[in-house]
C-alpha cells in the first residue's frame, strides 16, 4: 500500500491577510503558487514540515528552480516574503513551513 499526501487549504484561504498582501504584489500570483508548491513539497517531505533536497541536504534556489520550474528570482522573492511573514523559517539551511499542522487533513491520509 502506499500513503496518499493531502494539503489542507481552508475556503478562506484567499481572506487570509498575508495571502492578500502576496496576491497584491507585482508577482503575486507567482509567489502564491510558489506557496503551494512549497505545501506539497512539505506533505511529501519524510519529516513532513520540514523541506529539503533529494539527497537529503537543503536545496539551493538554483536546484529548486530546476526541480520546480519556477525561477530563480521569484524563489529567493518568495522565500524572503514567507520568511518576513513567518510563513517559513529556515533551519541550517532547511525550509520550515510554520504552522504545518494548519494545512493538514489527518483524516484525508490513507495507508
Amino acid at each position: 500500500m502506499y500513503r496518499t499526501h493531502v494539503v489542507n487549504l481552508d475556503v478562506h484561504f484567499f481572506e487570509n491577510p498575508k495571502i492578500k498582501l502576496i496576491r497584491s504584489k507585482a508577482d503575486g500570483h507567482a509567489y502564491l503558487n510558489f506557496w503551494i508548491y512549497l505545501l506539497t513539497l512539505g506533505a511529501t517531505a519524510y519529516s513532513d514540515d520540514t523541506i529539503g533536497g533529494p539527497d537529503g541536504n537543503p536545496f539551493s534556489v538554483q536546484d529548486m528552480s530546476v526541480i520546480s520550474g519556477f525561477h530563480p528570482r521569484i524563489i529567493q522573492e518568495a522565500l524572503d516574503i514567507f520568511e518576513e511573514f513567518h510563513m517559513i523559517v529556515f533551519v541550517e539551511g532547511y525550509i520550515k513551513l510554520r504552522n504545518w499542522k494548519h494545512y493538514q487533513l489527518m483524516e484525508g491520509y490513507y495507508d
